[in-house]
């Protein structure tokens, strides 16, 4: 494989957590965000010179599970040659009217 190749990274399954049992899923197992107000669709950025250093990112609004000091979160990681398949999240914004 070519040094050039360049990666791409898709993020599913994640998980806010108090390290007990409080648990909210974020992401669900397609990449797809779960419930905007907490989270961001995961964006990236690429380094032109070296395709192979891939930067993601996501907001994520501040928040905690009641009677706990901690939040950890966990998320599954995967590493693509070239390009992830596209992840299909835009059916979550259609309405019950919409035909699209």
């Amino acid at each position: 494989k070519s040094e050039k190749a360049g990666y791409d990274i898709l993020v599913k399954n994640c998980v806010a957590h108090n390290g007990g049992k409080q648990r909210m899923q974020l992401i669900d197992s397609n990449g797809c965000v779960v419930n905007e107000r907490f989270i961001s669709p995961f964006r990236g950025t690429y380094n032109d010179n070296d395709l192979r250093h891939v930067t993601l990112y996501a907001y994520l609004k501040a928040f905690r599970f009641t009677g706990s000091p901690v939040l950890y979160l966990e998320c599954e990681i995967h590493m693509c040659q070239s390009a992830c398949p596209p992840q299909m999240c835009y059916w979550r914004r259609l309405s019950k009217r919409s035909v699209d």
